[in-house]
């Protein structure tokens, strides 16, 4: 046996143009790909499979593809998921974290328990969670509650602006429009345009009217075209009120960046909402620092304790809007 012989770009011997023939070549073969591609759907014979829920169906077996149509158990499959996230009555369920490991809770069903949120990061094997013992377990409803109360609390009164464009109210165009009516004027006049008598006449009430009017223009307040943030008149919420379903619910909090912090109980440090709790934690944080935090498991409330926490953080004053 033979070694083969190396080529000339590993021995870097690469002429100056090689570069663009590897170039033109890689052009050509995916042209010829795409080609193929182009030719095999025309006669009825798509490359790959269809999408997930979808099948090929032929009018004749082993003929061309027809049309496109549901897959009788991939297509129930895809709307009982879709039935159970729309479905799914928990609110806080995508910010709700555990105060042992930091890591995501997740609600659990049963037929003969309620709804609950759980860590089962530990469960799981996750390193960050070796040492989530006990995780923290409370039923969905009571944490959804905690949850809704702290947020109207703190962001319900919150006026909901939006930005939309203001087409000004045209007073600098039109000053400036008069502007050119009169030069244009008085260059006719200098041109010698208005030497008769009668012309003479409609040139000196023109120009005054146009005077005059350029006068009350630069007397009115002027509002340039632009983007401006304006109160729609709705507040949180009311915004939480006329939400559709639980998914609406949710992206309303992730919009607040609120995050719901669950402890057990018998943790030995009691917490209080407001305050950023977990491994992430870097000091006591506002609301414009954190978004939203809470609500904690003191005493089975979402309010600071006073009896275990006697000097909780002022609730800062800020316009509620999402970030």
């Amino acid at each position: 046996m033979t070694r083969p012989k190396l080529g000339p770009w590993l021995l870097d011997e690469r002429g100056p143009y090689d570069g663009l023939v590897a170039a033109a070549e890689l052009r050509a073969i995916q042209r010829r790909n795409r080609d193929t591609m182009v030719r095999t759907r025309a006669v009825g014979r798509p490359k790959g499979k269809p999408s997930y829920g979808f099948q090929y169906v032929r009018v004749v077996m082993g003929g061309k593809i027809d049309h496109i149509a549901l897959h009788p158990h991939a297509s129930a499959v895809i709307r009982e998921v879709a039935r159970r996230v729309l479905a799914d009555p928990e609110c806080v369920t995508p910010v709700a974290l555990c105060g042992q490991c930091g890591n995501r809770l997740y609600p659990q069903t049963s037929a003969d328990v309620p709804p609950r949120y759980v860590c089962t990061a530990r469960n799981k094997g996750w390193l960050s969670a070796q040492h989530c013992r006990p995780a923290p377990l409370i039923w969905a409803e009571k944490l959804d509650a905690y949850g809704e109360e702290w947020f109207l609390r703190e962001f319900g009164d919150g006026l909901i602006y939006e930005t939309v464009f203001d087409p000004g109210n045209g007073i600098p165009e039109r000053i400036a429009e008069v502007r050119a009516m009169r030069e244009r004027l008085r260059a006719d006049r200098e041109a010698g345009l208005y030497d008769a008598a009668d012309d003479a006449v409609w040139f000196r009430e023109r120009y005054g009217t146009l005077s005059s009017e350029l006068a009350s223009l630069e007397r009115e307040p002027q509002r340039a075209p632009g983007m401006i943030r304006r109160p729609t008149g709705e507040t949180v919420a009311d915004r939480r009120r006329k939400a559709p379903d639980a998914q609406a619910r949710k992206e309303i909090l992730m919009d607040y960046r609120v995050r719901v912090t669950l402890f057990p109980v018998s943790h030995p440090v009691r917490h209080v909402a407001g305050v950023m709790h977990g491994p992430d934690r870097t000091g006591t944080l506002t609301r414009r620092d954190s978004g939203a935090v809470g609500p904690s498991s003191c005493c089975g409330t979402a309010r600071p304790c006073s009896a275990h926490y006697p000097n909780p953080p002022a609730r800062p004053n800020r316009e509620c809007r999402p970030s």
